[in-house]
C-alpha cells in the first residue's frame, strides 16, 4: 500500500486519501500552520512533506543524514520546520526558503515524538518531551543564524 495522507470531512463523512510524491515514505505527526498546509515527517524516506490543504499538493524536502529517521515535523513562524529524530538523538532545523537543514546534536539520548516551539519566547525556544526518561528539554537559540 503506497504512503499517504487521509484527508476527512466531518460534514459529510466523507474521507479521500492522497498519496505522497515518495511511495512508502512512511508519513508521521504533523502540524498544520497558518497558510491552511499540513506539515508532517516522511519516516522512511527521510523527508519533510508539506501538504497545501487548498489544492492538495505536496512538496518535499531531503534531510540529511540519511536515517535520520524524522518523527515530528512542527513549522514556526520564521520559515524553518523543526523535527525530531529518532534515529540520531538529533533536533533538526530545515529552512523552508533554501531546503538547508542545521542538526542539533542533544546531549542525552531522547525519544521525541513531538516538537513544541514556544512562539512567545524571546529567543527561538523548542521544547522537547524525552519519553524515555520523563525529561522535558529545552532548546533555546541564543545566537539565532536567520
Amino acid at each position: 500500500m503506497p504512503s499517504g495522507i487521509i484527508r476527512g470531512r466531518k460534514a459529510t463523512g466523507e474521507s479521500t486519501f492522497y498519496p505522497t510524491p515518495t511511495q512508502h515514505a512512511y508519513p508521521r505527526r504533523g502540524y498544520r500552520d497558518r497558510d491552511n498546509r499540513f506539515w508532517f515527517s516522511e519516516f522512511y524516506a527521510d523527508k519533510i512533506g508539506v501538504m497545501d490543504l487548498k489544492d492538495n499538493s505536496f512538496i518535499e524536502y531531503d534531510l540529511e543524514p540519511a536515517y535520520i529517521s524524522p518523527y515530528y515535523a512542527r513549522p514556526d513562524n520564521q520559515g524553518f520546520v523543526w523535527s525530531s529524530s529518532l534515529g540520531s538523538d538529533r533536533l533538526l532545523r530545515l529552512d523552508t526558503k533554501t531546503g538547508h537543514v542545521v542538526s542539533y546534536l542533544m546531549p542525552v539520548y531522547y525519544d521525541a515524538r513531538k516538537v513544541v516551539v514556544d512562539e512567545r519566547a524571546e529567543h527561538t525556544t523548542v521544547w522537547l518531551p524525552n519519553k524515555n526518561t520523563g525529561e522535558l528539554i529545552r532548546v533555546e537559540l541564543l545566537d539565532e543564524l536567520l
